[in-house]
Parts: structure tokens; C-alpha cells; sequence
């Protein structure tokens, strides 16, 4: 009856070691799981973050693809005016180079 009751003892030793061994890696578990959590969170803040620097990006994209519509636009209706003014600077030299000549057979009308 001694020797059981001696292995009973050690049975029950041993089962506390085997729950004192459970409950540590339950402890290590429930620690694991709230590193976890918060490395989670931080992503979630990240996330948020990188949400927020998109958008004022994404602003900062179609405000200047809008300035460039423009720019082009403005570059186009200069590119006809400078075209134009070339057209007209064409036409006034052709102009002077006859008036020059009409003035040219003047004098030399007058000089005969």
C-alpha cells in the first residue's frame, strides 16, 4: 500500500510539472499572441499612413496633370500667335521691299 501510494504521489508530482509545464507554454502563447496583435496594429497604423500620403499624392498628381493641360494649351494658342506674328513680319517685309522699289524707280523718274 506504501509503494502505491508512493507512485501515486509521483504521478500526481509529475502531473503538476506536466500542468506547470502546460501553463508556462499557454504563458509563452498568450505573450506570442499579443506581440502579434501589436505588430497587427502597427501595420494597420502603417497602412493608414501610407492611405493618407496616397491620397495627398494622388491630389498632387491631378493638379499637375491639370497645370500641364493648360501649360500645353497655352504653349499651343502662343505656337499660332508666334505663327501669325511671323506671317505678318512675311508680309510687312514684302511690303517695305515694294515700297523700296516703287521709291526706287521715284527717284529714278525724277533724277532723268
Amino acid at each position: 500500500m506504501l509503494t502505491k501510494w508512493t507512485h501515486t504521489l509521483l504521478n500526481i508530482s509529475k502531473l503538476d510539472t506536466t500542468i506547470a509545464n502546460f501553463q508556462k507554454a499557454m504563458d509563452e502563447q498568450v505573450l506570442a499572441l499579443k506581440a502579434t496583435k501589436a505588430n497587427i496594429n502597427g501595420t494597420k497604423a502603417d497602412i493608414l499612413k501610407m492611405e493618407e500620403q496616397h491620397d495627398h499624392l494622388s491630389g498632387i498628381e491631378q493638379r499637375t496633370e491639370r497645370f500641364c493641360k493648360e501649360k500645353r494649351s497655352q504653349i499651343k494658342n502662343t505656337d499660332g500667335l508666334i505663327q501669325e506674328a511671323s506671317r505678318e513680319l512675311q508680309s510687312a517685309r514684302k511690303s517695305k521691299l515694294s515700297t523700296l522699289k516703287t521709291l526706287q524707280v521715284i527717284y529714278a523718274t525724277m533724277n532723268c
